[in-house]
């Protein structure tokens, strides 16, 4: 049974199934656990990037999370330990509530389609946005909305979405979650975990 769980929620966080994932919710005793990985993570998709943690551009990352009910929480928290014996365990992109309440899986957003001040502009393939003629430092991140990203021959879209000129547009915007200005990172809500389209 405990096999069956874990298969069930990898294949969750993959986005394959929508099982027992709910509207998640933003409990402030999170919040500094949150911010922490979140850092963490930034600062590890700048290395991987090969940046060497040092960031000028905008950096696009975005997640999506879970809420747990009680009979799950127990083998939620079991996860936890589990990925607090790996090595780095930051690089996963997986955060879990220290009750097991709830988790977020996060990741880049490469090739990100964002409108800033009525213009649209896309990151790099490793996720990172530059805007010319402005110094990232006086653009302000909670202004940078996030519209979609570019077709390719792997992404295609889905039936919600709206694709023009090779852009595939959401069904709706996503407007910032958290932002570090001293990283030059911005996070994106992108809502529950299942196996539909955005």
């Amino acid at each position: 049974m405990k096999n069956l769980f874990f298969a069930a929620l990898f294949a969750m966080i993959l986005g394959f199934c929508p099982c027992i994932a709910s509207e998640p919710g933003n409990d402030q005793k999170f919040s500094e656990s949150i911010t922490e990985f979140e850092r963490a993570f930034a600062h590890r998709q700048l290395i991987l990037a090969g940046r060497n943690g040092i960031n000028d551009d905008i950096q696009l990352l975005g997640f999506q999370s879970a809420d747990f009910p009680e009979e799950y929480r127990d083998q939620m928290l079991q996860m936890k330990e589990m990925m607090s014996m790996m090595p780095d365990t930051v690089k996963v992109g997986l955060w879990i509530a220290d009750d097991g309440s709830s988790m977020r899986t996060y990741f880049p957003l490469p090739e990100s389609a964002v409108d800033y001040a009525g213009k649209l502009y896309f990151a790099d393939e490793d996720g990172f946005l530059s805007i010319p003629d402005i110094e990232p430092e006086d653009i302000d991140m909670s202004k940078i909305t996030m519209r979609g990203r570019k077709r390719t021959d792997k992404i295609r879209g889905t039936g919600s979405n709206i694709i023009t000129d090779d852009v595939i547009f959401y069904s709706k915007e996503f407007e910032f979650a958290s932002t570090y200005r001293d990283i030059n990172a911005i996070f994106y809500d992108l809502g529950e975990i299942n196996a539909g389209g955005m």
